[in-house]
């Protein structure tokens, strides 16, 4: 964790120092393994997580699982946000058209 401050300067002096920031030096993770096939029922599928094996120096704090519309659908929404250390996801697919099971 780094603080930061500054102030200005004239000719008449220094000014009074500015509020401190903290900044942590950390960029974003690195991209995690794809989900893995499960299990499958009529309407829902099961994957496995595999979170980011590089944290980049922040810590991981949630996995987020987006699908697509189905088919060759470049459209994707959020299902859920899961804290880290979840393992596994069902994801409800029942009345998606496009959408193929099992």
């Amino acid at each position: 964790m780094y603080r930061f401050r500054y102030r200005s300067r004239n000719i008449n002096g220094n000014s009074s120092w500015s509020p401190v920031v903290y900044i942590k030096a950390a960029t974003m993770p690195s991209r995690p393994r794809a989900p893995v096939f499960k299990t499958a029922t009529s309407t829902s599928v099961t994957l496995y997580l595999y979170s980011s094996t590089e944290t980049r120096g922040g810590e991981i704090t949630a996995l987020e699982i987006w699908r697509n519309q189905g088919g060759n659908s470049l459209v994707f929404t959020l299902l859920a946000s899961l804290p880290n250390s979840a393992k596994e996801y069902e994801a409800v697919v029942a009345n998606h058209p496009g959408m193929v099971v099992g």
